[in-house]
């Protein structure tokens, strides 16, 4: 049997190729191998993604949210899009990066990572938007089960409007409004230099009592304290009620002695000025009253020029009857402390007084 040599006298490979040839494909061949590990070792591996994570647990119809995205080979110039929408790609590290949503509605949506306009990455229904919640059902308003008596004013009012006011409650019935009743009122006053006018009015409200120790008296969410605002509807109109002071439920009638410096003219005022309260007893009950007052000594001698020339300054006693409130402390009138030595304020709808407390009678 006869061998056939690998490279004949022709120079041959196996008695059909040319050994130049077959070096150069061998050669070849050997390049390709080369070429595909150098393409295998230094190629870019294609992104994945893995995972989207929001910071608030569940996603919600509304304002776009920032959510972190897990993934692998993620690169800074990504572009993404939820949906049909642009997303904003903030690159962190080749595991994760930000995504700051846009406003959606409630859905499944598909995440895509792009390489300029090349898709390179998706991640199906990776994005799940819920409806947004209906918010908890307002709670009702608490049942009224107390009544407080409130003095203030109904403030502010034009002219027209205060007269009109005033002529209708003094012909309107004794029937309550829906927000409580008006158990007297006096005559519309001009307020200062506004040109806006008040009516001075006492209301009994119905209120509802919460908390524990110091119960407050409220009204829906608003408490009854002084200085609060309140928007009343009264003769088919709304009008505000400033409240100046929560009156006790009960009085004891004090009288005191205030010595004070007055002037003529408030002397004058005085005088004539003491009926307002008198033809509206709900309002004087719990108000305090001048019973009298005597000038004791003239301070011509040792006052002012200005005071000189727009009339004499007198010391006076003046006498006022008190529907005092008694406390801890002892007595006091509306935040007024009644003590001998104490500064007290009797104010009127012409006048106002200011003395210190010399005699304090039960």
């Amino acid at each position: 049997m006869r061998i056939m040599p690998v490279i004949d006298n022709r120079g041959m490979l196996f008695g059909r190729l040319n050994l130049i040839d077959a070096i150069v494909g061998v050669g070849v061949l050997f390049l390709l191998i080369l070429g595909y590990g150098a393409y295998a070792l230094f190629r870019t591996p294609p992104p994945i993604l893995v995972a989207v994570e929001s910071f608030t647990g569940v996603l919600h119809e509304g304002p776009g949210e920032v959510v972190r995205l897990h993934g692998q080979n993620m690169r800074p110039y990504f572009l993404a899009t939820v949906g049909q929408q642009p997303v904003r790609f903030l690159f962190q590290t080749p595991q994760e990066a930000m995504l700051r949503l846009p406003r959606l509605e409630a859905g499944t949506y598909d995440l895509v990572l792009f390489d300029v306009a090349q898709e390179v990455a998706r991640l199906p229904d990776g994005i799940t938007i819920e409806a947004t919640p209906p918010p908890p059902p307002v709670p009702p308003p608490p049942i009224p089960d107390a009544e407080v008596t409130v003095r203030g004013m109904f403030y502010p009012l034009d002219q027209a409007a205060a007269l009109g006011l005033v002529a209708a409650l003094n012909t309107r019935n004794d029937e309550p409004e829906a927000w409580g009743t008006i158990l007297g009122f006096q005559p519309a006053e001009k307020m200062g230099m506004s040109g806006q006018f008040g009516i001075t009015a006492m209301l009994s409200l119905p209120c509802a009592l919460r908390g524990a120790g110091s119960l407050q008296c409220v009204i829906g969410n608003t408490e009854i304290v002084a200085g609060t605002s309140l928007a009343l509807s009264l003769m088919g109109t709304e009008v505000n009620f400033i409240i100046r002071g929560v009156l006790p439920p009960e009085t004891v009638p004090l009288e005191i002695v205030l010595r004070t410096v007055i002037r003529p003219e408030v002397a004058v005022a005085m005088t004539q000025g003491a009926g307002d309260r008198e033809a509206f007893p709900a309002l004087g009950a719990h108000e305090p009253s001048l019973l009298s007052f005597e000038v004791v000594e003239e301070l011509a001698g040792r006052s002012t020029l200005a005071d000189r020339q727009t009339g004499r300054l007198n010391l006076a006693l003046v006498q006022l009857r008190i529907p005092a409130t008694e406390s801890s402390s002892g007595w006091d009138h509306l935040g007024q402390t009644l003590k001998v030595g104490a500064n007290y304020t009797f104010e009127t709808t012409s006048y106002v007084l200011r003395g210190q407390i010399v005699d304090i009678r039960p």
